[in-house]
């Protein structure tokens, strides 16, 4: 659904938030002045809220127009380029933290991004498929990336099938195998993890300095798996390990969850019930729509950056 100013009750999503440049030339961000674009505008419409008072308001059919901003990943351009225009516009907002980054660990999403921005992908397919011929060759046929024939009805937004085949196929290899093929990745290219996310993550410094200043910090997970690739044991232990791991950092537990990839489990019951049974009241997905009062509180939509931005240009709004 389009993003529009009849809907009173909205979520924001954002992720990186920086000026495009060659270095990071896998990386799509909303740039600075466009961040700051859209905050003020959503400013001038909307009070800013949690995600609970945002939900709450539009369960009792309330007719203040309030708006939650999110942030994915606890990126570090989030606290160097978002915050201070945050600050500016005395905008709360919730930041969605995967509690493995403290541990050394890059997720699979993250490790992509960096990856296409610093090799061509021809070369990034044809190391993922040398691997596998070397690795795992009982799995070839099955593991093989195509370049010329989409793998997944998933990803529309990405154009070439290329791009959409490489990261499908490397988000739907177990976490072990990911683990197994990064690890030779690096090593080939000799690539440095923990700079890596030294520069691409906030520091746990940074997130305690948010979490000083009254922002909201959610569960991402810890390794940031797809929910509808893993199995609610494996669910339950990602939840339980990152709501360990983020008590340990802020001196409590969140309450609110954001899916990675914004996909979520065939079996929702179970779903729900592993969310319960780790006390997160409520989760955010990416579906684009305002927030109803008919929305399950665990799966709350949430409208992306480009849906404002898009919005902002077809009225000629600056």
């Amino acid at each position: 659904m389009n993003f529009s100013l009849d809907n009173k009750h909205i979520s924001i999503t954002y992720h990186y938030v920086e000026d495009p440049s060659d270095k990071r030339g896998g990386i799509f961000p909303c740039s600075i002045n466009e961040f700051e674009r859209q905050i003020k505008f959503l400013s001038e419409h909307y009070s800013f809220a949690s995600i609970e008072k945002v939900y709450g308001e539009a369960k009792k059919g309330g007719d203040k127009k309030m708006c939650a901003i999110t942030f994915d990943d606890g990126l570090k351009d989030q606290y160097e380029n978002a915050l201070p225009i945050l600050q500016k516009y005395n905008a709360t907002a919730t930041f969605f933290i995967m509690s493995g980054i403290y541990d050394g660990y890059i997720p699979t999403a993250h490790k992509i991004h960096i990856l296409l921005s610093i090799k061509e992908l021809e070369d990034l397919i044809n190391a993922f498929n040398k691997y596998i011929d070397a690795y795992l060759p009982n799995e070839t046929e099955e593991l093989h990336i195509p370049v010329d024939i989409s793998i997944t009805d998933k990803r529309r937004h990405e154009k070439r099938i290329s791009i959409k085949n490489f990261k499908e196929a490397l988000s739907q290899l177990d976490l072990n195998k990911q683990k197994e093929f990064f690890k030779w990745f690096f090593k080939e290219y000799n690539l440095d993890e923990k700079a890596l996310i030294k520069e691409f993550f906030m520091s746990r410094e940074e997130a305690q300095e948010l979490f000083s200043m009254n922002f909201i910090l959610g569960n991402h997970t810890h390794n940031h798996p797809a929910f509808d690739s893993i199995s609610r044991s494996e669910m339950k232990t990602e939840l339980e390990y990152s709501q360990k791991q983020l008590v340990e950092l802020f001196g409590k537990q969140p309450n609110v969850f954001c899916y990675p990839y914004g996909r979520l489990n065939k079996d929702s019951k179970s779903m729900f019930k592993v969310l319960n049974e780790t006390n997160i009241t409520h989760a955010v997905t990416t579906e684009p729509r305002g927030i109803t009062r008919d929305d399950n509180l665990l799966t709350i939509p949430r409208y992306d950056t480009n849906d404002v931005r898009d919005f902002l240009d077809e009225n000629n709004i600056n």
